[in-house]
């Protein structure tokens, strides 16, 4: 079973990733490239270490995802955020897409649902 999954926002496609809790982070590089932020100017990419700089380590971290289609590269290692860094690293982008997405991923069931998990953990 992979723990990868996905949602869509205004056509475009943002992976999740199902953390040992039960928790979901959130794919920086599909992120920015759905909001547009810290989209480097010369080649048009993500630039995810641009990006998540302002979060704490306790916020990201890499993923490593295996790729056994691709026998080259075996696996593919992916910034992730927590729902929590992933709200602080948009209300630092000025831009109106990423505001957008921040009002959407809040009424996310995936989102709500990691939200209750990061709180109930929290009061324990």
């Amino acid at each position: 079973m992979s723990n990868v999954t996905s949602i869509d926002f205004d056509d475009c496609q943002i992976r999740l990733v199902e953390k040992e809790n039960g928790q979901f982070w959130y794919v920086v590089a599909d992120v920015c490239r759905c909001v547009g932020v810290a989209i480097n100017s010369r080649t048009g990419k993500p630039n995810v270490t641009v990006a998540t700089r302002e979060l704490g380590d306790d916020h990201k971290e890499k993923y490593r995802v295996d790729t056994p289609e691709n026998p080259k590269n075996p696996w593919i290692d992916m910034m992730i955020v927590s729902p929590q860094g992933l709200i602080h690293m948009l209300s630092l982008s000025d831009t109106l897409k990423a505001q957008e997405f921040k009002q959407f991923i809040q009424h996310q069931p995936l989102f709500s649902d990691s939200q209750n998990l990061t709180y109930a953990a929290a009061a324990e």
